[in-house]
């Protein structure tokens, strides 16, 4: 996902936003915020449709420094809360500009 943020990859992060995957969908959410966060506009469309998959109640798999998985529903996970917690974290790992490609 990281690279997909880094490179502006919009087209598989709105791939994986509608995606009937949870995994990828909240993945395809988490990035196109980043990439709003990193000064992209998005179209109300695409601000529909993550604010359709934030609704979500899909079940995900997600680690919270645990050493066993926990479930939590899509809705929890991306609380205005979460998202800047997942944002800030990005900047503060130093992961911005990370796995970026050069295309000739």
């Amino acid at each position: 996902m990281i690279s997909l943020v880094n490179n502006n990859d919009k087209t598989q992060l709105l791939n994986w936003l509608v995606s009937s995957n949870p995994q990828n969908k909240i993945h395809g959410l988490v990035g196109l915020y980043f990439i709003e966060k990193n000064g992209q506009k998005l179209s109300q469309e695409e601000k529909d449709k993550m604010k359709e998959a934030q609704n979500s109640h899909d079940i995900v798999d997600c680690c919270m420094g645990c050493a066993f998985g926990l479930k939590k529903d899509i809705m929890d996970l991306t609380t205005r809360r979460m998202l800047h917690m997942y944002y800030h974290w990005y900047l503060n790992c130093g992961w911005v500009g990370a796995f970026r490609t050069t295309k000739n």
